[in-house]
């Protein structure tokens, strides 16, 4: 049986995944939507640069792999979860690529119309 929680942990598993995939992250964010990222900025509309620039400013770079592990949803209640994970990402430098190993969490809340928004992401590693 597919109970509501569990639809809810597995539809906030597949939009991190998709978060992570994707170039235009936008979409997935609530409008105060706040990151908290592993170089000690922390970003939101009202930041300079805001979130917005970052995420579309010709110097953002995304990772060029992930692998999420040890995942946990905590659901919050039947409009916003917690999802916790262990992360693995890689960055591109030229030819090279760079591992890094930390730990991410976002919270996730469902808006009036029922799409599910990222409103806070929370990313560090080692």
């Amino acid at each position: 049986m597919n109970t509501i929680s569990e639809r809810i942990k597995s539809t906030i598993t597949d939009l991190e995944h998709q978060t992570w995939r994707a170039l235009p992250l936008l979409p997935y964010l609530s409008t105060d939507c706040v990151l908290l990222l592993h170089d000690h900025q922390m970003l939101d509309s009202a930041t300079s640069p805001s979130l917005a620039q970052h995420l579309t400013s010709p110097s953002f770079r995304p990772w060029a792999s992930y692998s999420m592990y040890d995942v946990k949803v905590v659901e919050v209640d039947m409009m916003a979860a917690v999802i916790c994970y262990g992360i693995r990402v890689e960055e591109r430098l030229g030819r090279k690529l760079r591992a890094y190993e930390g730990v991410a969490s976002s919270t996730w809340r469902q808006d009036a119309g029922g799409d599910w928004k990222m409103c806070v992401h929370q990313q560090s590693f080692d």
